[in-house]
């Protein structure tokens, strides 16, 4: 596993945390945040696939 600040590249419609606010965060606010400098998002990749957040 790696970590990698979340890009547009990174798939992100497969991943569920199991807890709704925190996948609602990542699925719809996460890159509009990053992209207005209010937050960075980093993601754990393995495998192609984010893990975690």
């Amino acid at each position: 596993m790696h970590i990698e600040k979340l890009a547009r590249t990174h798939t992100i419609k497969g991943f569920d945390c199991g807890v709704a606010p925190l996948n609602q965060y990542l699925h719809r606010y996460a890159l509009q945040n990053q992209k207005k400098d209010g937050a960075r998002t980093w993601v754990g990749i393995s495998d192609n696939n984010i893990v975690g957040y």
